[in-house]
This record gives structure tokens, sequence and C-alpha cells, in this order.
């Protein structure tokens, strides 16, 4: 039986009726209620079906939303030290050895930091690269939206669907699976359950 909004306890979602908490509140944020995507998580904020969503293209040459790249000049600290952009921390996490983690952090801006990761040779990387990738990124992203003002700058962003619009990047861009931004509407979402639930 379904209730209405009046009867719906205040942690339980308005549209699917299930619990929302802090911790699943980022799980929320792409599924049924919202509109059905691929990762078939559930989402906390009801929409009108009938209401166009708005959608914000990011890349690191786009004015508007640069800052939403992992090229965006911002110094981010994830376990006591400190990186130049998220893409220096994304990077540098696929070195094997600290020689080569080093030198990837030292690189002077991020597309030097991108070829570096990209050019280590198989034996150079981490053996499960490709399971905990998506991890990395997602602490990374974590980091960087600590930042006062870009924190703010993502709540400001709402309910907006992120894209990153790469015009090759067929994993972490939306000419694929779309997986950056999927993780920083994930970010956003925590933020925005540390508002909602203190």
């Amino acid at each position: 039986m379904n209730l209405t909004s009046e009867e719906m306890p205040e942690n339980l979602c308005p549209e699917c009726g299930k619990e929302v908490t802090k911790e699943n509140v980022g799980r929320h944020l792409f599924g049924d209620c919202f509109g059905k995507f691929s990762d078939g998580s559930e989402s906390v904020l009801p929409i009108d079906v009938e209401k166009k969503v708005k959608e914000i293209d990011f890349f690191s040459r786009m004015s508007d939303y640069t800052w939403l790249s992992n090229f965006y000049n911002c110094s981010q600290t994830v376990d006591g030290r400190v990186y130049q952009t998220n893409e220096h921390y994304y990077q540098s996490q696929k070195a094997v050895t600290p020689e080569k983690e080093e030198w990837i952090i030292s690189s002077k801006n991020p597309g030097e930091a991108k070829r570096r990761g990209q050019s280590l040779e198989k034996n150079e990387m981490k053996k499960n690269w490709n399971r905990i990738k998506d991890n990395i990124m997602l602490k990374g992203l974590r980091a960087k939206f600590q930042n006062p003002e870009l924190h703010q700058k993502l709540l400001d962003t709402g309910d907006a669907i992120l894209h990153e619009d790469s015009p090759s990047d067929t994993y972490w861009g939306k000419k694929g699976k779309d997986v950056l931004g999927k993780l920083i509407m994930q970010v956003r979402a925590e933020i925005q359950a540390d508002v909602l639930f203190g």
C-alpha cells in the first residue's frame, strides 16, 4: 500500500518508501525515483517526471565548470600528503614504487601527471588497478571537495546531473560510462547528507 506524503516518516524516501540514512544517501542518487541508471542505485531526490533535470557538462578547458575537472589547480590533502590537483593524486596511486609515485607527484601540471601515469609499464603499476581505480578516484574527490569554496560550489549545483564532456574518454566521460560525473554526484550527495543529517 502506498503512503501519502503526510503519512511518510521523515527518514523514508517519499518516492520509493525506503529508509534514507547518512550512510546510504550517496547510493540513492542514480536510481528508480530519479531516473533509471545503469548502476541500479536508488534515489532520495524525488522529481516531477515532467520537469527537465538540469545537466552540467564540464571539462578542463570549459570556463564555467572547470573546477569540477581533475585538472583544476586546487591543492588537496590525502593521507597527510599534499597534491597539486586531483589528477596528480589519482595518477600517482597507480605506481608500485615510492620512486615512481614521487615522480608523478612532482609533475609541473596535471597534464604532465597524466602523461607520466599513463606511461608506467605494466610491472610498474598496481596489479589490481582496474579494480581499485574507482575507489581511488572517489577518495581523491572527497579530499578535493573539502576545500570550502569548491564544497559550496558543488552544493550549489543542486540536483543537476554532472558529466565530464571529454571528447575521447569512454570510461570517465559522458561518451562512455560517465563514471567521473557519477562519482562527483556521489560526493555531492554525501555533502548534502552532512547538511541534512548533521
